[in-house]
């Protein structure tokens, strides 16, 4: 292909199958069909060692990535290798200048390593409440994410259903009639 946006899916794909080597081959070529010093390029590769879970090779094309155009990848694969020290410096640093949308992600995954439920679900319900696309799948994604951290801090049946309720009625998003519909059927399985 000579799409460019072709060969990095197809890298992408290859990776998840786990053909590593077929995944950095098809980089190089999307390398040579994007602009020199493109950062996608740089960081990419990083996304194929993280899938095999390579985080010291991953680490090493977000942190050239990052040189480029900082980004929260540094601070993302330096979670993965449990250096969450330097993560947290590293993440202060990007998010000093960066909307909360940009950062909070990796906020939560730092958060939930530390085994900070409560603190990881309160910064994606920001996340959330500052996206500019409450429709979109990102926005979705967290609105799950921030409602499952919510109930594994309990085995409380009614206690999760209210949780659901009261989440619902903070978030402002579509996925949000979701929890609604979760905590209807907590309330069920309490019956």
């Amino acid at each position: 292909p000579t799409s460019s946006h072709a060969v990095l899916y197809r890298s992408y794909y290859q990776a998840w199958a786990g053909d590593l080597a077929g995944a950095l081959s098809s980089l190089e070529r999307y390398a040579k069909l994007v602009p020199a010093g493109n950062w996608n390029a740089v960081q990419t590769p990083g996304d194929s060692y993280a899938i095999h879970e390579r985080f010291e090779d991953a680490f090493e094309r977000y942190a050239a990535a990052d040189r480029l155009t900082r980004g929260p990848f540094t601070p993302r694969a330096l979670i993965l290798l449990g250096r969450l020290d330097e993560a947290e410096r590293a993440l202060r640093s990007y998010a000093a200048s960066q909307p909360v949308t940009a950062w909070g992600g990796v906020q939560a995954d730092l958060e939930t390593r530390r085994g900070r439920l409560d603190a990881a679900a309160a910064i994606l319900e920001q996340v959330i409440a500052a996206s500019r696309t409450p429709t979109n799948l990102p926005t979705g994604s967290f609105t799950r994410v921030a409602a499952n951290l919510r109930l594994w801090q309990t085995l409380d049946l009614p206690r999760m259903a209210k949780e659901m309720i009261a989440l619902s009625e903070r978030l402002t998003t579509p996925f949000a009639l979701g929890l609604r519909s979760e905590h209807e059927l907590l309330e069920a399985l309490e019956r």
